[in-house]
């Protein structure tokens, strides 16, 4: 929702380089690699959790979620103000992941962990990785906070189809601070699951009519662009400056 044709080139990369479009690689940024390697530490310890009622050992949850920063960032990342280096990184995976562990995973009765739900729309697959179902769905955030109702509500149709009832959709925030400050408590932050399925559903909609749209005329301004986006830039879109959006163009 935040800019169509950025999403287009995660979603239908294929075949806009088809169509004659060339793309720019993007390294990983240091925000996304911190949360990955925070979200490996919290399905361990709710996996653990889910076979044996404890939320397993910290030391291993602490190294998955150290390596798992490694692997991601190894091909090249791009540091920012809040995590400019590896050791600041590390340090705040560490303690994000303490604090999930803290506050959140022991309040949590998981019964599926990033367990991946696919379902046929009338023109395309909808696919979606919830990172737990539990008392509905629970979706662990710790970047910038934003609204995320069609991710939600994709989650909430996805596991109706799979015959999981969603009576709530909660988002677990952790956010990424400075080193230099205390780690904040997490937020819980309670999403309405009617509201959260109707815009999934406006918004699944709207991208089998741009996608088809796309494939016929081969146009990208099928997919509407937002250059008032904060991500409209060469750091975050492998759209910006090439052939497949005049934004960013000299």
């Amino acid at each position: 929702m935040d800019c169509g044709r950025r999403a287009a080139t995660k979603l239908f990369w294929r075949e806009i380089h088809d169509a004659g479009f060339t793309l720019r690689p993007l390294n990983a940024g240091i925000g996304a690699a911190t949360g990955t390697a925070t979200h490996v530490a919290m399905a361990f310890m709710l996996r653990e959790k889910m076979l044996t009622g404890e939320l397993g050992n910290e030391t291993e949850q602490d190294q998955r979620a150290l390596a798992s920063l490694s692997e991601t960032i190894a091909p090249g990342v791009t540091y920012d103000s809040t995590s400019p280096n590896l050791d600041t990184a590390q340090k705040q995976v560490l303690r994000q992941s303490k604090s999930y562990r803290l506050f959140i995973a022991p309040k949590l009765n998981p019964i599926a962990v990033e367990q991946r739900y696919e379902a046929q729309t009338s023109g395309m697959m909808l696919s979606g990785q919830p990172d737990v179902a539990a008392d509905g769905v629970h979706d662990l955030k710790t970047g910038k906070l934003r609204p995320n109702h069609p991710q939600y509500g994709a989650y909430s149709l996805l596991l109706r189809t799979h015959g999981i009832e969603t009576p709530r959709i909660v988002e677990d925030f952790v956010p990424r601070v400075s080193i230099q400050k205390p780690q904040p408590d997490p937020q819980e932050i309670i999403y309405d699951v009617a509201q959260c399925e109707n815009v999934a559903m406006s918004l699944i909609r709207k991208l089998e009519r741009d996608y088809k749209e796309f494939l016929e005329t081969g146009d990208p301004n099928t997919f509407l662009a937002n250059p008032a986006s904060m991500l409209c830039s060469e750091k975050y879109c492998q759209a910006w400056g090439t052939n497949f959006c005049q934004f960013g163009r000299k």
